[in-house]
């Protein structure tokens, strides 16, 4: 399995924060990206989030959303091996809560 294929799936205007929501239907993963807008014409903070299709946990990395998939699919989640060796290389996983 390699790196997710973020498609567009929709746009969303409300009067203060604006929602653009890609997917991957393949894996069944989303990501979100809420940007609040402080005025009409400037832009504020945008904050990124990924949730996986049937779990109610909120991820905001995709390296959390891909270790956390992993683990759902009983797949190792050892940096040197399957989804992490094919995304990020070796790396170092984080201890849980940082």
């Amino acid at each position: 399995m390699g790196k997710p294929e973020w498609k567009f799936f929709s746009s969303t205007y409300m009067p203060r924060k604006h929602y653009l929501i890609y997917r991957d239907d393949t894996l069944g993963i989303q990501m979100q990206v809420v940007t609040k807008r402080k005025w009409i014409l400037f832009r504020g903070k945008e904050k990124t989030y990924f949730f996986i299709d049937g779990d109610k946990r909120t991820f905001r990395s995709e390296k959390r959303l891909l270790r956390a998939y992993s683990k759902m699919k009983g797949e190792s989640t050892t940096p040197d091996s399957g989804l992490f060796a094919s995304i990020f290389g070796k790396t170092t996983l984080l201890p849980r809560g940082h």
